[in-house]
């Protein structure tokens, strides 16, 4: 989920991550996203995001 301080909790939209970009020290700050209903016919946004920004809702079962 993207946190969102003018939008209710509950109202926050989902996203999904599509590429972490690790600092000079090897540490996730920042994240791509998609954000949208790509699924139901609709519009996909693709954004740049602070970790911080970001709830975790579900782990990747992916190895890296």
């Amino acid at each position: 989920m993207v946190k969102d301080e003018s939008t209710p909790r509950m109202e926050w939209p989902l996203a999904i991550i599509t590429e972490a970009q690790p600092d000079a020290d090897g540490l996730v700050r920042k994240v791509k996203i998609s954000v949208g209903t790509k699924d139901l016919g609709g519009h996909t946004r693709l954004l740049e995001r602070p970790v911080q920004k970001l709830v975790l809702l579900l782990e990747s079962s992916e190895s890296h």
